[in-house]
């Protein structure tokens, strides 16, 4: 595999990073079949030596840690009434909050268990 390099290859490894976030924790009967796919889909051929496994788990952490402190952040700004706009605050927590379950109750069950 080679890093994306067109805009479009990014778009697609945005969407399918939110796609997964998206679905984590959803019934299957209400996912669509792509979707129902990435969570079904296996990768075990993904072979990793210790350090790479080692930065992974660092990545994961420090992401989890990022994202905690923006919920926290972003938390403390809508209760003081800080904001400039409330609904956008309210729907980036949303999809923080989402992430943050994603990581902290699959990736890292995967890579720190």
């Amino acid at each position: 595999m080679t890093l994306p390099h067109s805009d479009f290859e990014r778009l697609t490894v945005d969407d399918n990073a939110r796609r997964a976030i998206e679905s984590h924790g959803q019934p299957e009967h209400s996912l669509d079949p792509s979707a129902r796919e990435m969570k079904e889909k296996t990768h075990t051929g993904i072979e990793l030596t210790g350090a790479e496994l080692a930065y992974l788990q660092k990545i994961t952490f420090d992401r989890i840690a990022d994202v905690g402190d923006r919920i926290s952040a972003i938390e403390k700004s809508l209760h003081e009434g800080s904001v400039p706009n409330s609904r956008n605050s309210e729907e980036e927590l949303n999809g923080l909050r989402k992430e943050l379950h994603f990581l902290q109750n699959n990736l890292s069950e995967k890579l720190f268990g």
